[in-house]
């Protein structure tokens, strides 16, 4: 099966698209870290994170590891969106 943390027919379709939720999910603090080391759905943290955040998981316990990463990414997205020019209309 697929581990509720990366698991989108339950947190997208069931959740919120069948249930109407639209709060925030909170998965264990180690449950995304998990996904790597011992489901193995994923071959990095990074990759884990992904998965979990694909499945529409809206995390408020990632260990340290995961955190420094997605903040990156988050910075590198940033980054890239200022330095995007809109057209003019």
């Amino acid at each position: 099966g697929v581990p509720a943390s990366a698991d989108p027919g339950l947190l997208t379709h069931l959740l919120r698209e069948d249930w109407g939720f639209t709060g925030t999910v909170i998965a264990d603090y180690f449950g995304v870290g998990f996904l790597q080391t011992q489901h193995r759905i994923a071959g990095t943290e990074a990759g884990a994170a992904h998965a979990a955040l694909t499945a529409v998981a809206m995390l408020a316990a990632l260990d340290d590891a995961l955190a420094i990463r997605l903040q990156d990414f988050r910075s590198q997205q940033t980054a890239a969106a200022k330095a995007m020019t809109l057209p003019t209309v």
